[in-house]
């Protein structure tokens, strides 16, 4: 098992047409950017305030809202597979579903 240094790190989190940047600043702060196909940072970032959760080691629930975008994101980050999940709701009532993979940037 590999032990997750998240924060002061940078990870790719790649759900096929959409990925992202983020960057862990600390427990309560990350800042995620828009990549484009090529994996370089391009269009929307946001920082935001974050609230973690480990649920075993290595795998965390990763919770936020952007009032700007009207959207609530939770993520469940999972460090020893490389994998990721998210749920987001959006301004006008869509939920979203993905997974992908998360590996650092």
């Amino acid at each position: 098992m590999k032990t997750a240094n998240v924060i002061g790190n940078s990870f790719k989190v790649d759900f096929g047409q959409l990925a992202f940047r983020l960057d862990f600043h600390s427990e309560t702060r990350m800042t995620w950017q828009a990549l484009n196909a090529h994996g370089q940072p391009e269009g929307q970032d946001m920082t935001v305030t974050i609230h973690r959760t480990e649920v075993r080691p290595n795998v965390f629930m990763v919770y936020w809202s952007e009032p700007a975008l009207g959207a609530t994101v939770v993520h469940v980050q999972d460090f020893d597979n490389d994998k990721v999940w998210t749920n987001i709701t959006t301004k006008d009532g869509q939920f979203i579903n993905l997974a992908g993979t998360l590996t650092p940037y």
